[in-house]
Parts: structure tokens; C-alpha cells; sequence
């Protein structure tokens, strides 16, 4: 789910994905990741998609990802283009219900590819992701 309907998801593997569609929830929009294979009771799939923006107004500077469920192995990677770098960037988590203020923020650097990166093995209840300053 998405809170902009400027966005487009592709498939890297594992699956493939829906268009982009507007929910039953005001100002939000979402795709469907449709498996490669059917699962069975039990068994679990990996997939990897990509995210890209295309805002017309500057958006929040934040990124975020929310599982309410127990979620495994979630990993986001944000990168910025290299026109538009933060001044500052923190890795954070927020409550899954309250994005207003962050329960945790720790400073990171961006890597020679301009972008930041975490793993998580375990994610359930929270929001997690990044939030930056841009320069004055």
C-alpha cells in the first residue's frame, strides 16, 4: 500500500505484480503481488520488488514500511538520486498505528551507491524505514 497513486512496483522475482489501484481507504493506493507458484498450508515464498516514486509536490521526507501481522525477513534499500541527497538520515521505527513521531531513530550514512539499507529478521506490530533532512 502506498499513500500516492505516483508510484510504480516491478517485479524482480518471484512473482508478478497487479497495477497500481486506488483501496477502499481514503488516499490510499496499493498493488497485488501474485506468486510465482501457489503455497501450500505451511510453506513460505521469497520475492523481491522494486519501488519507484514519481511525486509532482516534494513528498514527506520519510519511508516506511508497516506489518500489523508477523512478517520475516524484510529488508528495504532506498536510494536516492545522486542530484538530491539528505543531509542527514536516521534509520527509525514507528508504532504500526502512529506515524507522527518515531519510537526510535539512529543516524546513518548513506553507501557509495547513495542510498541506505536494513534487514530484518523479524517484523510485526511496526513500521519500519527512514526519515531524512534535506540541506537548507
Amino acid at each position: 500500500m502506498f499513500d500516492t497513486s505516483a508510484v510504480a512496483v516491478q517485479m524482480v522475482r518471484g512473482g508478478r505484480v497487479s497495477p497500481v489501484y486506488r483501496t477502499e481507504t481514503d488516499g490510499l493506493y496499493a498493488v497485488d503481488i501474485h506468486l510465482a507458484e501457489p503455497l501450500k498450508p505451511g510453506q513460505t515464498a521469497s520475492f523481491e520488488y522494486r519501488t519507484v516514486f514519481s511525486y509532482d509536490e516534494p513528498p514527506e521526507p520519510a519511508f516506511r514500511r508497516v506489518a500489523r501481522r508477523h512478517v520475516t525477513n524484510v529488508e528495504i534499500n532506498v536510494q536516492f538520486d545522486p542530484r538530491c541527497l539528505p543531509q542527514r538520515i536516521s534509520r527509525c521505527v514507528w508504532d504500526a498505528d502512529d506515524f507522527v513521531r518515531p519510537l526510535s531513530a539512529t543516524q546513518v550514512h548513506l553507501d557509495a551507491e547513495q542510498s541506505v539499507h536494513h534487514f530484518l529478521r523479524v517484523l510485526d506490530g511496526r513500521g519500519i524505514g527512514f526519515a531524512w533532512e534535506w540541506p537548507p
